[in-house]
């Protein structure tokens, strides 16, 4: 076998490199030029052009491209809209396309928003031209012009409007009689008469297909205090589908979903003495922030029923209905016999506080759980300064908590403790204020004394760090597997030659290696780029707000960014998605390091911006404003690190 020697062989490989580097650049540069020559389109379109006053239509925005494009939502908003307003919107939608072609393959991709938009005035609505930011460039569709029109009175409308309440009459007559017959076996007498609902009064027409109804449980409410508000289908006919149009937007109220219905279960309920299928849309615990007078507003849905008709079942029909607003009456808390430690808890609450352990050897950590639960929104409730005995050091906290179906919730600290000092330790008693509005009164709930017994101990643990994480230096074992080019020594130098179809072949394996690694990290690049744009610009705004002392708009821009830069370094785009869903499609690093703290962070500026007045006042000063501020670009330029750990 021939030998090579030492300068031939990096010779060789000199020359094996060159003409990789040179590969790689050609591929790169064609591929950008594939970039830039990509054509963009951006194109709003209708399903109709004439719609009747109060009907919906639906409208999408779709960018079209031959290449993988970063897209802005596009800048639609109802204040824009003239007679129109938006009512539901969903998407984007994804789509890729190939198609081969003159012997190459074309590959096309899209990307359409959704719009649901209602007429409300009669004459010409235009929806003007709407810009979309792609690849940072903007793009502008052509404005539309809409037709709104008086709703139809056509002779075949009138005959199916009379055939309709012919329907309802027949059906009316005969289910009454049944039904009193069935009154009268069971109660021997006259049919009782059912009671008001607690809340909604409105007028019902019985000769309607259906309606929307919401439903309270209180005329009238403290600040903070929990109502529970239901909306429900009712009909007497056959649902065979329902589209929700609009959710109630509940301004005013911090809301917490109790039920929210992907099926209906019809149950028979009696209104005014006639018998209707109802089923439960949504269910919601709200929450006053401000006294005065509230408006809990309409839930809006399109559905089509089939009614009875002489010969069993009609034909189907259409309709959109919305449930009337309701008006709640909101009370201060009141300032007589106020407590000092009173911070806005308003409710019937429990406490309680146990240790993990009730006997530790000193320098050991211990937890303390301090847990409050009841009916109302223990979400809220901070916990207030207690003193502990000098012989023990407070390590650490956090908290938990959840608002459960039932409609109570619950909120529940864990606090780590570390006794220096052997003997008999007493955990003091912690006391909370909160306003009972059962009783309409104050009352002070409170945990009951813990004793610790703390034995010998030596201080090799939490104290001195040494059972903490510590990074290591150490190469990895993954990282020496994956050493592909060991550099080869001068006593083996000889044993390096290779057939040249095998060089050929590692080459080929590097070079493609090299080329997806290079494309991959473009791509991370311009979206942490793209991610860091809109960093800014949140960060920007709140600046703004802040100085303005707007920090209910404060709370809310900041919550909003959360939800808004995680969905994106997770490539989401459900707009409903819940930040545990997100952080459950996050980088496992992201969930583990950083996870605890956006929780804690989005239920912070939560409660700024939803929270009663005398709750959130004591967290809006400019110096706590700022704190959050800096711990949202803290957490935020972490949860965009991650994006290259994906």
């Amino acid at each position: 076998m021939k030998k090579v020697r030492k300068n031939d062989l990096r010779e060789r490989i000199g020359s094996h490199m060159s003409t990789l580097r040179w590969m790689i650049a050609v591929t790169l540069f064609t591929l950008s030029l594939g970039a830039w020559g990509a054509e963009i389109q951006v194109i709003a379109s209708t399903d109709r052009t004439e719609v009747g006053l109060g009907d919906s239509f639906t409208l999408q925005v779709t960018i079209s491209s031959e290449g993988s494009v970063q897209t802005d939502s596009p800048d639609l908003s109802s204040d824009r809209l003239q007679n129109l307003e938006i009512v539901n919107q969903w998407g984007p939608s994804t789509q890729m396309q190939s198609v081969f072609s003159g012997g190459t393959m074309m590959v096309s991709h899209s990307k359409t928003y959704n719009y649901l938009l209602a007429a409300n005035k009669l004459g010409k609505a235009v929806i003007p031209a709407i810009t979309v930011v792609v690849d940072g460039s903007a793009y502008k569709t052509d404005p539309i012009e809409i037709s709104v029109v008086d709703q139809p009175s056509s002779r075949g409308s009138q005959r199916r409007q009379r055939s309709q309440n012919d329907i309802f009459s027949q059906m009316d007559q005969l289910e009454q009689q049944m039904f009193n017959q069935l009154l009268q076996r069971r109660f021997g007498g006259g049919a009782p008469q059912p009671s008001d609902p607690l809340f909604d009064d409105t007028p019902i027409n019985p000769k309607e297909a259906f309606f929307l109804r919401a439903e309270a449980d209180k005329k009238e409410a403290y600040v903070g205090e929990q109502v529970t508000a239901n909306w429900y289908l009712y009909t007497r006919g056959t649902i065979t589908d329902i589209d929700t149009l609009k959710y109630p937007t509940l301004r005013g109220f911090w809301k917490e979903e109790i039920e929210m219905a992907t099926r209906l279960n019809f149950e028979q309920v009696v209104l005014n003495g006639i018998p209707y299928q109802r089923a439960l849309l949504v269910s919601y615990a709200l929450f006053p922030i401000k006294a005065g007078s509230a408006s809990i507003d309409p839930y809006k849905a399109k559905c089509t029923v089939i009614t009875p008709g002489n010969m069993g079942f009609g034909r189907p029909y259409q309709f959109t209905k919305a449930s009337p607003p309701l008006s709640l009456k909101v009370l201060d808390v009141p300032k007589e016999n106020r407590p000092s430690d009173f911070t806005g808890a308003v409710g019937s609450f429990q406490v309680s506080a146990s240790l993990d352990q009730n006997k530790v050897p000193a320098h050991q950590p211990v937890t303390w759980k301090v847990r409050i639960s009841g009916r109302g929104n223990a979400k809220l409730i901070d916990l207030p300064a207690f003193d502990l005995p000098k012989a023990v050091e407070l390590y650490d906290q956090k908290f938990d908590s959840k608002f459960n179906r039932n409609g109570t919730s619950y909120k529940e600290f864990e606090i780590l403790l570390i006794p220096r000092e052997e003997g008999k330790v007493e955990i003091p008693s912690i006391s909370f204020s909160v306003f009972n509005p059962d009783k309409k009164s104050f009352e002070k709930i409170q945990t009951e004394k813990l004793l610790l017994d703390v034995g010998p101990g030596t201080r090799t643990d939490v104290a001195q760090g040494t059972d903490l994480k510590t990074p290591t230096d150490n190469k990895s074992k993954a990282q020496e597997e994956w050493s592909i080019y060991p550099t080869p020594s001068t006593a083996d130098a000889a044993s390096f030659a290779l057939p040249l179809p095998a060089w050929w072949s590692l080459f080929a394996f590097s070079f493609l290696s090299v080329l997806g690694h290079a494309w991959v990290g473009l791509g991370k690049t311009k979206r942490k780029e793209t991610l860091r744009q809109v960093l800014k610009m949140r960060l920007k705004k709140l600046s703004k707000l802040s100085k303005a002392h707007k920090w209910r708009e404060f709370g809310t821009e900041m919550s909003n960014g959360i939800y808004k830069i995680v969905g994106l370094v997770v490539s989401s785009t459900g707009g409903s998605t819940d930040l545990n869903s997100l952080l459950k499609m996050a980088p496992p690093s992201l969930r583990r390091e950083h996870g605890e703290d956006l929780k804690n962070l989005v239920q912070e500026v939560e409660g700024l911006a939803f929270a009663p007045e005398e709750i959130a006042k004591t967290k809006a000063s400019p110096e706590n404003l700022l704190k959050l501020q800096k711990k949202f670009e803290s957490l935020m330029n972490a949860a965009i690190q991650k994006v290259e750990e994906e």
